[in-house]
């Protein structure tokens, strides 16, 4: 059952990320919560001003929480995942700084250095 306190935009995105979610693989997986993170950081890049904080808010904690599924699903046998975890763990740390202080550049590198990493897995 969806929360009462979801908006009916958040419904259908929730809908939508579960539809998603179902039958994918590792790869799939990796690709939408790598999706999922740039999605919520340009979502609170576009929710500037002080009467938009707390959506700006709840997008930060959307992309922490896909960045931390990404560092959570490293295959420990992978021989690039320590890099992975310490790149991770950058993305995460900035998006709490951004939670403090925002800062529009550090969204937009924190996006792009997690799309760059989306370019790699295919």
């Amino acid at each position: 059952m969806l929360g009462s306190t979801l908006t009916p935009h958040d419904s259908y995105r929730k809908i939508e990320l579960d539809a998603r979610v179902e039958g994918s693989d590792g790869i799939a997986l990796t690709r939408l919560c790598l999706d999922r993170a740039m999605d919520e950081l340009s979502r609170a890049y576009e929710c500037d001003g002080p009467d938009r904080r707390a959506g700006r808010s709840k997008a930060l904690q959307s992309a922490s929480s896909a960045v931390l599924a990404l560092q959570s699903g490293i295959d420990a046998a992978n021989p690039i995942g320590a890099v992975l975890d310490e790149f991770y763990r950058g993305i995460y740390a900035g998006i709490g700084q951004l939670s403090k202080t925002w800062d529009h550049g550090l969204a937009m590198q924190l996006r792009e250095d997690l799309k760059d990493i989306a370019t790699i897995a295919g």
